[in-house]
């Protein structure tokens, strides 16, 4: 199971390769409205890893199957999971609510180099009316050696 939450992270984007820290002609982002889904969530101090084999192998020990990419939000690693799923400690089931959410996609050899990116991001959703409305969220679709594949969510509200 480890590997099968290891390679649904991977597996969405693993085929793109990307300069050091793209996309290199400004940030193509998108305003989306995403769906309320369950997750099961582990608190984590760093986000590398690590903390990633750490929850995956939390997930196989409770025999999760998961239901999306693994996702990363205010110190907790998530991952979508099922209606209805129960878990013991150290996970929790949560249910993240349906937002408004301005996304882009974001490529770089660590994930120091995507946050350097984020201070644009904030500015494409200012300049284009838009007011951040809540806590990121990173869903993880590709990890090192391959370099760091990041989708940032950002709750916004408003609009042109």
């Amino acid at each position: 199971m480890r590997a099968a939450i290891v390679v649904l992270a991977l597996a969405t984007l693993s085929a793109c390769r990307a300069p050091a820290v793209g996309p290199p002609d400004g940030l193509p982002v998108s305003v989306v409205r995403v769906p309320a889904r369950t997750v099961v969530s582990m608190e984590a101090a760093t986000l590398d890893e690590a903390s990633i084999e750490q929850f995956a192998l939390a997930v196989e020990g409770a025999e999760i199957p998961p239901e999306g990419d693994l996702m990363a939000r205010a110190g907790r690693i998530l991952i979508p999971v099922a209606p209805g799923t129960e878990v013991g400690a150290p996970l929790r089931v949560e249910t993240m609510p349906a937002m408004q959410v301005a996304a882009v996609v974001l490529r770089g050899p660590t994930l120091e180099a995507i946050d350097r990116r984020m201070d644009e991001l904030y500015g494409w959703i200012e300049a284009n009316g838009y007011r951040p409305a809540g806590t990121p969220i990173r869903v993880i679709t590709d990890l090192p050696p391959t370099g760091w594949v990041v989708e940032v969510l950002v709750p916004v509200e408003g609009g042109d």
